[in-house]
């Protein structure tokens, strides 16, 4: 039985979870209802994952506000796929949806423009993700970002029960395993020479 499984699945018209360690994929038609459960969903599960209020809660607004530009660029009711995951780097968000021909911009509005009538949220994507990416995919695009923790608002590889093993040919797990703690090698790479 692979981990995955060992978790349950949840499926009701329209909202289906599948629970994974440290976070979920949820395949959701997006509607007001779904974005509130979404959000409760996502801030629950990352403070059961370890992840400090302050962060949890940012990644709570991020999905959010993606979910939010798909609806702006497909429609409501639009079918979206969000990913969300505590890593060891950060907490990453990934929001894929059906439309690759509307791609979001990056606006130079700035978050307490009193005059704006919109704008701010990818601001707020840029703001706790600096860096966030949009690319196609076979069925659409996939916005994703990575929420670095705030200080000792983060989890360890300690913490975490599980890895994915990276596509490093010097690693011994084919590419995809789960594996358990820290990658091999040092723990800190070695100080430069002076």
């Amino acid at each position: 039985m692979t981990l995955a499984r060992q978790q349950q699945v949840v499926s009701v018209p329209g909202f289906y979870l599948q629970p994974r360690t440290g976070g979920f994929a949820l395949h959701m038609v997006a509607s007001s209802a779904h974005l509130q459960q979404l959000r409760e969903l996502t801030d629950k599960t990352l403070c059961e994952a370890g992840v400090g209020g302050e962060t949890s809660g940012n990644a709570a607004l991020i999905v959010s506000e993606l979910v939010g530009n798909a609806v702006r660029a497909c429609g409501d009711h639009v079918p979206v796929v969000i990913e969300v995951d505590a890593e060891e780097s950060g907490v990453s968000v990934r929001v894929h949806d059906p439309e690759s021909a509307r791609q979001p911009c990056r606006s130079d509005v700035p978050l307490d423009d009193a005059e704006a009538d919109s704008g701010r949220g990818l601001g707020l994507v840029q703001f706790f993700a600096p860096g966030w990416t949009v690319r196609p995919t076979p069925f659409g695009k996939q916005v994703a970002c990575l929420l670095t923790y705030g200080e000792g608002d983060g989890v360890t590889a300690e913490q975490m029960p599980f890895r994915v093993a990276p596509s490093d040919p010097a690693s011994n797990a084919p590419l995809g395993t789960l594996v358990r703690g820290n990658p091999p090698g040092p723990a800190h790479p070695p100080a430069a020479a002076g």
